[in-house]
């Protein structure tokens, strides 16, 4: 009996410290269409899927605005870039909502490139983007082939893409921690410590 209340007690106290921010932010998915065209590394099985975390929803009948996201990541099929690994700061993230919220258009670009890039090292720039005059996906992967020692001097591009098939979005909030009370997580390893 005393160990059911402690643990309630426990529990309420975690949720009351958790419960205030239900809902921290909200995770954008993207899911490209697979690539028409694709050269090696890059086939046509492959597509541009990523997400876009925002400290709160976006709002409805949003025209194309610049938005900064708290992080990101897209894989193009064979690499993944985040906010962490870009190496330039030149990203842009724009989105335009319905009266729903949902995202209808959409520009995101992000570039990375590495200045002392040299024999098999990466540079890359990916571009996903949706308007009313050009529909499309498309990827660029740079990756020096030889090097001067000092500096990249010849290099191969691979890319890939697909055009007038835009990809779709969806949006999952990310709960705050109120469900590690409502399963068996906490109470079990609660009864655990406390017997």
């Amino acid at each position: 009996m005393k160990k059911s209340r402690l643990l309630s007690a426990v529990c309420a106290s975690f949720l009351f410290i958790t419960a205030a921010p239900a809902v921290a932010s909200f995770v954008y998915n993207y899911t490209g269409n697979p690539y028409t065209t694709a050269k090696s590394p890059y086939d046509t099985s492959m597509s541009v899927t990523g997400t876009v975390e925002l400290a709160a929803a976006l709002a409805p009948n949003l025209s194309l605005t610049a938005v900064t996201p708290t992080s990101w990541s897209f894989s193009d099929g064979v690499n993944t870039t985040t906010n962490a690994t870009a190496t330039l700061n030149f990203n842009q993230f724009n989105f335009a909502t319905d009266s729903a919220g949902n995202i209808t258009e959409w520009l995101i670009q992000f570039f990375s490139f590495d200045p002392n890039a040299l024999s098999g090292d990466l540079r890359q720039n990916t571009l996903l983007f949706q308007n009313t005059t050009s529909i499309r996906d498309q990827v660029l992967m740079e990756i020096c082939l030889g090097d001067n020692s000092t500096e990249c001097i010849a290099s191969s591009i691979s890319q890939a893409g697909v055009l007038d098939q835009p990809g779709s979005w969806g949006v999952v909030p990310i709960p705050g921690a109120v469900w590690l009370c409502s399963g068996q997580l906490i109470p079990d390893t609660l009864l655990r410590f406390f017997s």
